[in-house]
């Protein structure tokens, strides 16, 4: 299946999954107390678990076939998604920005991405146990896989099926 990833440095492994988003571009026109102001806005919405979060600028994005497997199902379908994006914008200017006038919002475009997250174990330090993480390479960041349920719930299911 061919899908659209942020580009980084992901390694290629058989532990590699990616987790459903999508990104939307935004028109806002409002007036404040400068005067009326323009601005394209970049939200990510996540589809499996639902919320928008702005974002300044995105990575650029490549296309890369992948295992269905290895996919996550989105829950939320494009059109949930965007008029989530819309609410929180909505709100955002409404109450944060302090718009002198209701928000004009318009949508430039929408488009499916997927975050690609890897799997890694790690020995415990005092137990001959080890515990799963996952690394995210966009943020660079690592966590265990415990504190994300959706994740740890397909991560069993993949395994449970093999």
């Amino acid at each position: 299946m061919n899908i659209s990833i942020f580009e980084n440095t992901l390694q290629e492994t058989e532990e590699s999954i990616y987790y459903p988003h999508c990104v939307t571009q935004w028109l806002v026109k409002y007036r404040s107390i400068f005067g009326q102001r323009e601005e394209k806005v970049i939200m990510m919405t996540d589809r499996v678990r639902g919320g928008s979060s702005r974002s300044d600028s995105l990575p650029s994005l490549v296309d890369k076939e992948v295992e269905p497997a290895h996919i996550m199902n989105a829950h939320l379908d494009i059109s949930v998604c965007i008029d989530d994006a819309f609410e929180t914008l909505r709100r955002y200017y409404l109450h944060q920005a302090r718009s002198w006038s209701v928000p004009e919002i318009n949508l430039m475009h929408s488009r499916r991405m997927y975050m690609s997250y890897q799997i890694y174990y790690k020995q415990s330090r005092f137990s001959s146990k080890s515990k799963t993480y996952l690394y995210e390479p966009a943020s660079n960041t690592s966590d265990r896989v415990e504190k994300f349920p959706e994740v740890f719930q397909f991560i069993k299911e993949r395994v449970e099926q093999t």
